[in-house]
């Protein structure tokens, strides 16, 4: 066994990733040492909205005021929310989407979450109890794929273990997590979604593959980040993501500023994008407005 080998074996993979950045680490560990006081954070990262949630979580959340694309990609959200919602919320996190759908969705929206990680599950759940939003969104603590089962993943983040990804190849310091379907969870759950976000840091094939009954049956408004990049180390083709999209009808694609995007775009992008895909029997007025 080699020094490296040895090392991920031995030493807690959440430790190791704390250890990378030590400055940003510190400091989510001192917002959580502020959320056990009760303190909270507050923003408004679109007009009219007050988003109430964890210290941890504002530094981060203020990249949807900072980044250009990633405040593009929540406008955009906000724009095709509608009264009564049904929010499927892939890759949850902490939760930021989940909230703006029930704040833009009203008091009718309710969401679905999936979020694999138990770190980034539990700091969602306060942002849901500072928002009073607890019985309106239906948490699962679990991966999301194409068959259900089990999945190793690795921890990542600077707070240790905030974000799961998959792995390009089996390690020692992966986990084993219960891996579920957006078709097994929205039929168990008597949940028909209206919209649907997929964010899982390469992932976006297996859990569309999982998700093609709804899809065909609900066709929702899909929320999708693609990360070609991660999806090519895997051994994965990202075109196979937009392929399994038209196939399942959702052939009208926007940007975040809600404007055409065509394959060859995204290919030019080399798959890294966020996107929207609609299907062309579901209303796309809000587009229009």
């Amino acid at each position: 066994m080699n020094a490296q080998e040895w090392i991920r074996r031995w030493v807690p993979r959440c430790l190791r990733n704390s250890l990378r950045r030590p400055g940003t680490s510190l400091r989510r560990a001192l917002n959580k040492l502020r959320r056990l006081t009760g303190v909270s954070g507050g923003l408004e990262l679109v007009p009219g909205w007050n988003l109430r949630c964890h210290p941890m979580c504002v530094e981060e959340f203020r990249a949807f005021e900072q980044d250009a694309e990633q405040r593009q990609e929540l406008l955009s959200f906000t724009h095709l929310c509608e009264p009564g919602m049904r929010f499927m919320d892939v890759g949850a996190h902490w939760g930021v989407f989940t909230l703006a759908a029930l704040h833009f969705g009203g008091p009718e929206a309710r969401c679905l979450d999936i979020e694999a990680s138990d770190a980034a599950a539990r700091v969602l759940k306060d942002n849901l109890a500072f928002n009073n939003a607890c019985g309106s969104v239906t948490l699962v603590n679990a991966a999301c794929g194409d068959k259900p089962g089990t999945l190793s993943m690795l921890t990542t983040g600077a707070g240790g273990a905030d974000y799961f990804v998959v792995p390009r190849e089996q390690r020692a310091d992966c986990v084993t997590v219960e891996q579920v379907t957006v078709d097994q969870m929205a039929e168990r759950h008597g949940f028909a979604p209206t919209h649907l976000k997929v964010d899982v840091e390469g992932y976006e094939l297996e859990v569309l593959r999982g998700a093609r009954e709804v899809l065909a049956r609900y066709k929702p408004r899909i929320f999708l980040e693609l990360h070609g990049d991660l999806i090519r180390a895997r051994g994965g083709e990202p075109e196979a993501v937009l392929r399994l999209l038209q196939e399942s009808g959702h052939s009208i694609w926007l940007d975040v500023r809600e404007q055409p995007l065509s394959l060859n775009s995204a290919r030019e992008r080399g798959f890294n994008l966020r996107m929207i895909a609609l299907h062309p029997e579901a209303s796309a007025s809000s587009v229009q407005d």
